[in-house]
């Protein structure tokens, strides 16, 4: 009986580690996508809003990806992603002139302020903290 309940517990234990230790605790900040009515919406609230502009093909923006994801993570601050192919956006990137990817927009207080291209670990974090790259 009581090497049964041992087994049993180290079973439970044993699947418990494995869940915990193969679960993925990144979020992929290219599944929180927004289009540009989404971000005319939210901009009008009084919080800042970052979002990321590009898209898959982009060579970039894929290498720009997971120095962006570690700021996102070090940070725990909220990154959008918004596709150039999504065709609802064709006419919020014309009006801002967005034509380079990658490019970061911070809107604050209904104001767009952006960085475009690749910057570093350390200018992303400072960027997703509030502060000037």
């Amino acid at each position: 009986m009581k090497k049964s309940l041992l087994i049993g517990i180290i079973t439970v234990v044993a699947i418990a580690g494995f869940l915990y230790f193969s679960k993925d605790t990144t979020k992929d900040y290219t599944k929180n996508k927004i289009d540009a009515e989404q971000i005319v919406e939210m901009s009008k609230k009084d919080e800042d809003l970052y979002v990321l502009i590009g898209n898959r093909s982009c060579a970039s923006c894929n290498e720009y990806k997971p120095i962006l994801q570690k700021a996102i993570n070090d940070t725990k601050t909220e990154v959008y992603y918004m596709d150039t192919n999504n065709r609802k956006n064709g006419s919020f990137l014309k009006e801002h002139n967005i034509t380079t990817t990658p490019t970061i927009l911070m809107i604050k207080q209904d104001k767009i302020s952006r960085v475009e291209g690749s910057i570093s670990l350390e200018e992303t974090k400072t960027l997703l903290k509030g502060g000037v790259s």
